[in-house]
């Protein structure tokens, strides 16, 4: 039988919101003992610019989600999952989807959830 365990888990200092909460919720479960720049230098967050060869140096810079998230746990070790979905216009799948996240989390014993 599995049990739900609430952690308070407080944003780490940084000024990227992933970044601070990756930090606070891995620090907050035990999973990263050091403080918040050595996360993000090993992380490879904390300096990001990941600018598209055939962009135009002025615009904005390339960021995929998922894979630099991804990456960027797979760095310090931890393996991560996510689901990103677009919810405008809106999805008509959604339930489906927080369902089949549901099902994926209650399987596994040891999980953190950011939202």
């Amino acid at each position: 039988m599995q049990t739900r365990k609430d952690i308070a888990v407080t944003m780490g200092p940084c000024w990227q919101t992933y970044v601070s909460s990756a930090f606070g919720a891995l620090q907050a479960a035990h999973y990263w003992e050091y403080d918040a720049s050595l996360f993000m230098v090993l992380s490879g967050r904390g300096f990001p610019l990941i600018v598209e060869k055939k962009c135009c140096a002025s615009s904005v810079t390339v960021y995929e989600w998922n894979e630099e998230h991804f990456r960027a746990l797979d760095r310090i070790g931890v393996f991560s999952e996510t689901s990103t979905t677009i919810l405008h216009p809106p999805v008509r799948s959604v339930k489906k989807l927080q369902e089949h996240a549901k099902n994926r989390i209650l399987r596994n014993t040891d999980v953190v959830c950011l939202n």
